[in-house]
């Protein structure tokens, strides 16, 4: 099955409460995203804290993500913590076309995921209250 991303934990470690996390991704072939997989890490302390991720276009004014493709379901701490692989599906797969797109990830808690995005300007954010999409 293709992906487009990064398929290894990244060496660079987010967390920051109602705050949209974007990375700018090539997808190298037309394709449908049935889910987006991030490794995250939230310790028994952020149980019941959410988390979501979404697609976006890269047709935004001045280098910035544009229009909102498509968002994930939502998934909450267990009480024991999390420590893995975490899958985000859409509830209907994202058509996508050959490009340039911005992968998110957002939270109301402070819980950690890694990341890498490649070069300067491939990753941005925005203070955004959690569930405001």
């Amino acid at each position: 099955m293709p992906t487009f991303g990064k398929t290894d934990i990244g060496v660079n470690v987010y967390y920051q409460s109602n705050r949209l996390f974007v990375c700018k991704y090539n997808l190298s072939e037309d394709g449908l995203v049935s889910k987006l997989t991030l490794y995250c890490y939230a310790p028994a302390a952020q149980v019941g804290e959410k988390m979501k991720c979404a697609i976006y276009d890269d047709d935004g004014t001045g280098g910035l993500p544009g229009t909102l493709m498509g968002v994930t379901s939502e998934y909450t701490i267990p009480t024991d913590g999390i420590t893995a692989w975490i899958d985000f599906t859409f509830s209907t797969a994202v058509s996508l076309t050959a490009g340039d797109w911005w992968l998110a990830f957002w939270s109301n808690g402070l819980i950690r995921w890694y990341w890498d995005a490649g070069t300067t300007g491939q990753q941005q954010y925005l203070d955004l209250t959690y569930d405001s999409f």
